[in-house]
């Protein structure tokens, strides 16, 4: 019964992509621009080149389809948590027969999976189109879909705390902010970390922000290595660790609040 439960909250995640033709559209547009755009800037980067630092001008192109694809397709988890605490309806859902984190998990997981799947699709039809493409290997594939499901369960980690810290302060926008400029910054949204000497990649690769969405994305287009193998390691470590963070903030802030009444 609980199985079902969860699997009807991605449901109703993916009906509510549905809804909003007019907001699915637009967001196409707005992915066939910023490729347009990368597949231009790239290309005169690599004039006169076929590989800065191990990496070719098709791999970089695929890499970023994928950071723009996933950052996109992410569900404003803190502001609706926010909002929920904020206007009241948090302790009605939050005193239903399930986990309130898994909640909003789910709802958003699969109104993030239809997004980043039609955004993804529409990106790699056009550089296709284009004449880019990558030869990736099954492996690949599947350590792809694995490590992206870690990144996703991190990022939601993250915006959860944020989303939490409505209970002791009412504007969150701040904060939300300030992590999606640290995403774009340190997680290798806007170009291949891997790109830049080795001393400052794995300087990026020591902080979470990367394996939010340019970890995923570096492994699919490189394919597996040692290297790779251990950046898997600190994935996990730092999944750990944001789980039980996000936990810990929440029954504190939770508590904190209660005992002082609100």
């Amino acid at each position: 019964m609980t199985g079902n439960k969860y699997f009807n909250m991605i449901v109703l995640g993916l009906k509510e992509q549905l809804i909003y033709v007019r907001a699915m559209l637009f967001r196409q547009f707005l992915m066939v621009t910023i490729m347009i755009i990368f597949v231009n800037l790239w290309s005169v980067v690599y004039q006169g080149q076929t590989e800065i630092n191990g990496h070719s001008y098709n791999q970089v192109i695929w890499y970023l389809l994928i950071t723009e694809a996933f950052f996109m397709s992410r569900a404003p988890v803190a502001y609706k948590i926010a909002d929920e605490i904020k206007n009241g309806t948090f302790a009605y859902t939050s005193s239903r027969p399930y986990s309130y984190a898994l909640y909003h998990f789910f709802v958003s997981l699969g109104d993030s999976s239809f997004k980043l799947l039609t955004n993804f699709i529409v990106g790699a039809v056009l550089v296709m189109l284009l004449g880019i493409k990558l030869n990736i290997s099954f492996l690949a594939i599947l350590c792809f879909f694995l490590v992206m499901l870690i990144g996703y369960i991190i990022d939601y980690c993250l915006q959860f705390m944020i989303g939490t810290f409505s209970f002791i302060q009412e504007e969150i926008s701040g904060y939300v902010f300030i992590y999606e400029k640290l995403l774009f910054i340190f997680g290798g949204i806007i170009f291949p970390l891997s790109i830049l000497s080795n001393h400052v990649e794995q300087l990026f690769f020591l902080m979470p922000f990367v394996y939010v969405i340019g970890f995923p994305a570096h492994l699919l287009t490189q394919g597996l290595s040692e290297l790779n193998i251990l950046y898997l390691g600190l994935q996990l470590l730092y999944l750990m660790i944001f789980i039980i963070s996000a936990k810990a903030c929440y029954t504190s802030l939770r508590k904190k609040t209660m005992m002082n009444g609100g």
